[in-house]
């Protein structure tokens, strides 16, 4: 993903901001360049960075959901993936996201955890993950992540964005994670996820 890459809201209520920039700064408590993933970084390094930004998605959801911040050390020590008493246990229950950004999240959430307790996985390939993994795995996991790309390549769920996922494997799972954030954010301003097309951003060379 190129640096500085934006996801339009603009048209969408003032306080979903543009990009993420604005759910990073003021929902999540980091700098909006946090997010920024150099192609120096090692896919090992992406990804639990990337896992992390999901999870604080997460719990800023459920917390916002609850309307109490009181809840957020609890929540914060969930499990993201587990179904039945983890974060998406609760965000099943509630319908807060649909199934397929559910089906992203625990899938992508099973990558990190293979990751993250053995240093030997600090030369982790995600390019070499995805020729190994089991067919109907990989079937699931790139069909868990059509309408968030589609959405971050067209500004439209369920389009034929034309990207070859296979190709551009770590680009894709950092423009999914942008995405669900964005989704994330939106739940938390209008109260639901909002499959309405995105309005196109303005072209500055036409103002």
């Amino acid at each position: 993903m190129a640096k500085g890459k934006k996801y339009s809201a603009s048209g969408l209520p003032k306080e979903i901001g543009t990009p993420i920039d604005l759910f990073l700064e003021k929902s999540i408590g980091v700098s909006a360049s946090s997010f920024d993933i150099s192609p120096e970084e090692s896919d090992w390094a992406a990804v639990i960075k990337l896992h992390a930004f999901i999870e604080a998605s997460l719990n800023h959801l459920l917390v916002t959901h609850f309307k109490d911040e009181r809840l957020y050390p609890i929540f914060s020590k969930l499990d993201v993936s587990d179904q039945t008493k983890g974060k998406l246990a609760f965000i099943k229950a509630l319908d807060l996201i649909p199934s397929e950004g559910r089906s992203f999240i625990k899938q992508f959430s099973e990558i990190r955890n293979s990751l993250v307790h053995d240093v030997k996985n600090l030369d982790f390939s995600l390019a070499e993950y995805l020729k190994k993994i089991d067919p109907e795995k990989k079937k699931k996991l790139k069909a868990s992540m059509i309408s968030l790309l589609a959405e971050a390549v067209c500004g439209r769920p369920n389009e034929d964005f034309g990207v070859d996922i296979d190709k551009y494997f770590r680009s894709c799972l950092i423009m999914s994670v942008a995405s669900l954030m964005r989704r994330v954010n939106i739940i938390c301003v209008l109260g639901a996820w909002s499959s309405e097309p995105l309005p196109e951003e303005p072209n500055p060379k036409e103002s």
